[in-house]
């Protein structure tokens, strides 16, 4: 779920509900806003049992990917651990590239 605060009107606050990490990425750029907020939920990693996982999520990277078909999209959480792709697996090797947004 994300939240954005408008930079041309300062009380429009929009938020949004979106799929994939890309659609997060693409959103945040194609608005005149900051990043309010960012909550993940996503399903638990295979082995961890059934259900699903959450993250309070911080700073928003383009990466470049240490392995080829990884997400280039990092998410820094709250608690400042990085993750990617469906089941906010760890990243490792990748080169952060650009800022896309920091939480207010």
């Amino acid at each position: 779920m994300l939240t954005v605060r408008s930079r041309s009107q300062e009380l429009f606050i929009d938020t949004f509900l979106l799929a994939w990490d890309s659609d997060v990425v693409d959103t945040i750029k194609s608005l005149d806003a900051d990043l309010e907020s960012l909550f993940c939920l996503a399903p638990c990693r295979p082995g961890q049992g059934n259900g699903w996982t959450t993250r309070k999520i911080q700073e928003i990277w383009a990466v470049a990917p240490a392995t080829e078909g990884e997400s280039d999209v990092l998410f820094v959480d709250s608690d400042g651990q990085e993750y990617s792709g469906m089941f906010f697996e760890p990243v490792m090797g990748a080169t952060r590239r650009e800022l896309i947004a920091r939480a207010s």
